[in-house]
């Protein structure tokens, strides 16, 4: 009898920690309109899954079923193919202050696309962000930009809309904190079950 019972609680014990420890563990595989190009192994499956669970999550999809997303997916690139520049130098008088557009540049096999920032900042503010993204990419290999999309140009510029930047050295985004998955708190774990 000790026997069957410490045979059952060792099967349950087993059970017990692999459905715990499966359970909630997801894969890049698991997010694959999250991603548009190889990774380098620089994104996590909670970098996909902060782009791919947040759009499942609205109705948009069912609305929009052909339509491009308009939810952030990752793009990665060999960093040297890659400029943060904070475009223009505005003066809006009402304020006395110089404003300037966060733009994230890139080329990968001769397709150009810029990430444009959702609107123009403090120039102190963007020169703050755009030196923090070139530190991020000093000395890495390759980066990863995420953005939703916008149009192409007639000129074959590709245009989005910024979301986050990520090396093998970290993340910073657009709106404080959206480089965690903690800080999403409308994305539900079932907003990703398939």
């Amino acid at each position: 009898m000790q026997k069957v019972i410490v045979a059952l609680l060792l099967i349950f014990m087993v059970v017990t920690a692999f459905s715990q420890s499966y359970s909630g563990k997801k894969s890049k595989s698991d997010f694959p309109l999250a991603l548009l190009t190889n990774d380098f192994g620089i994104l996590s499956a909670e970098d996909l899954m902060i782009s791919y669970c947040w759009g499942e999550s609205t109705d948009y999809k069912k609305t929009h079923p052909s339509s491009t997303s308009p939810f952030p997916a990752w793009q990665c690139f060999e960093t040297k193919n890659v400029k943060v520049i904070c475009s223009g130098n505005e003066i809006d008088y009402s304020e006395m202050r110089r404003y300037s557009l966060l733009v994230v540049k890139t080329n990968l096999n001769g397709v150009y696309s810029e990430f444009l920032g959702r609107k123009p900042w403090a120039l102190e503010g963007c020169a703050a962000t755009r030196d923090e993204m070139k530190r991020l990419m000093k000395n890495e290999k390759f980066v990863c930009v995420s953005g939703s999309g916008l149009h192409s140009s007639s000129s074959g510029i590709h245009f989005w809309v910024f979301d986050r930047i990520k090396t093998k050295k970290g993340c910073e985004s657009y709106f404080q904190g959206d480089c965690e998955l903690k800080n999403f708190s409308d994305i539900e774990q079932s907003d990703c079950e398939k």
